[in-house]
């Protein structure tokens, strides 16, 4: 199913790519987040949480690098003051980081942040080429999120009852192992359906 549905996102966004005439360095970007966030998350116990949370910390990311890059930026002559106004905006992430309440979106917020804005020895901020990328990294990162929620979505009947059969099917297998290898099986087999059971119910 995870298959499926990263090839489901795959076409769809290649379609709109397509009809949008998008840049293909940009559509490139949108198209590859998406089908790799989809992927990533799927063996999550709640993946729409999990990217929403993610989508959370690239558009703080998207929001800080737009700021630095066309308003601090072309103000910093020499290395010192890009260091010292370079700083603040990382040193946000860096430090959300360290709460464990907000380091998923703040390792995002980071990842994003250092992706956008620019730095380079010779550096020229275009603003219709950053607005896009920007865009393209978001909105793959939600469309990924959007999938999950609407393909077969975690918590939904369908997805209840995939289940249901599979603890039944576990527990039954559990019955006919030999009582000194029972434990290591059972402990394996079941432990990532009872996780997505106790974080969906």
């Amino acid at each position: 199913m995870s298959g499926l549905r990263a090839a489901a996102l795959l076409l769809g966004l290649s379609l709109c790519w397509w009809a949008a005439a998008w840049p293909d360095a940009n559509g490139s970007t949108m198209t590859s987040i998406a089908v790799a966030f989809c992927a990533l998350r799927a063996a999550d116990a709640n993946p729409a949480r999990s990217i929403y949370v993610t989508c959370l910390g690239a558009s703080a990311g998207v929001l800080a690098s737009n700021i630095y890059s066309f308003y601090v930026l072309p103000h910093a002559t020499g290395l010192p003051p890009l260091l010292s106004s370079y700083f603040p905006f990382l040193g946000i992430g860096l430090y959300g980081c360290t709460i464990p309440a907000v380091a998923g979106p703040a390792r995002m917020y980071c990842i994003v942040l250092s992706s956008l804005s620019g730095l380079a020895p010779a550096f020229s901020v275009d603003p219709a080429d950053l607005v896009s990328r920007s865009v393209a990294e978001v909105m793959g990162i939600a469309s990924a999120g959007a999938l999950h929620m609407t393909f077969f979505p975690v918590g939904g009947l369908w997805w209840r009852g995939r289940l249901r059969k599979a603890l039944l099917r576990e527990a039954s297998a559990a019955c006919s192992f030999r009582l000194d290898s029972v434990e290591h099986y059972f402990e394996s087999g079941i432990r990532d359906i009872l996780l997505q059971f106790t974080a969906n119910t």
